[in-house]
């Protein structure tokens, strides 16, 4: 997938499109595929246009557009986006894994906050409720 992206941004484009770019890749290369697009972003101010069924690989952009049967259902923030889990759920997505947890533990009367997102955040928060008691 890197060589393919690298032979694209030889012809320094605005834009990148890419569909499910971390399909059939092991955990840590889809990793390294999207700090690569992420960096690219950052460092050389491309557009990734990023096509994914992983919301956990969502997350890590800054803007989600949600389509559904060649309508926009949802745009915005990650954070945003996620705090709808309803309506994704309603939409045939998953959420990401630990906003599933936090959600779990919330049902069980753990106070948690809606927005969790990442395993840091909610590592970082149930550490939080355990040293307030």
């Amino acid at each position: 997938q890197l060589v393919a992206i690298a032979g694209v941004l030889a012809m320094k484009p605005a834009c990148i499109v890419l569909d499910e770019p971390t399909a059939l890749l092991n955990p840590q290369a889809g990793k390294e595929v999207l700090h690569s697009l992420k960096r690219l972003n950052r460092e050389e101010g491309i557009t990734i246009l990023l096509i994914t069924h992983s919301m956990q690989e969502a997350i890590a952009f800054d803007r989600i557009v949600v389509m559904s049967e060649g309508e926009i259902k949802m745009d915005g923030a990650p954070r945003a986006v996620f705090q709808q889990a309803e309506l994704i759920r309603r939409l045939g997505l998953d959420l990401p894994l630990p906003l599933r947890l936090a959600l779990k533990l919330k049902e069980r009367g753990y106070p948690l906050p809606p927005d969790i997102l990442s395993a840091e955040e909610l590592v970082d928060h149930i550490c939080r409720l355990k040293s307030s008691g």
